[in-house]
């Protein structure tokens, strides 16, 4: 389990916000390049679950990121058949892009998501 402590995260700091606008920038790209067909889905995961461990101080979520979006995706790859793939993608990137935009706020799973109900309970907070 990995608790971050988002309120001592000093948001104005230009050199966060930097890579805070950084990362929402390269979020954004690769969920758009999935979305309009331009990547496939094993380059999609492999770009999501390389750059996760960069979120943990940018997304306020109570997991660890990166043991979440690559559990995420693993689902999503072995648990759904593959003409589901791009839905559940795609709900993997709006949750990271959700994140980021809100931070600081807390951000919480998709509970009305069937993968997310079914395979990711463990990162549901009851």
């Amino acid at each position: 389990m990995n608790i971050r402590e988002t309120n001592n995260i000093n948001t104005e700091n230009p050199q966060w916000r930097k890579e805070h606008e950084s990362l929402i920038t390269y979020f954004q790209n690769v969920f758009d390049e999935y979305r309009e067909g331009k990547i496939d889905f094993h380059e999609y995961k492999y770009r999501l679950v390389g750059s996760a461990s960069g979120l943990e101080y940018h997304i306020n979520f109570k997991y660890s990121l990166y043991d979440l979006i690559d559990a995420w995706m693993e689902n999503v790859e072995y648990c759904c058949l593959e003409k589901d793939w791009y839905k559940y993608g795609l709900e993997v990137g709006c949750f990271i892009l959700e994140g980021l935009d809100s931070f600081p706020n807390k951000v919480f799973l998709p509970e009305n998501s069937d993968l997310v109900r079914n395979n990711l309970t463990r990162y549901l907070d009851s």
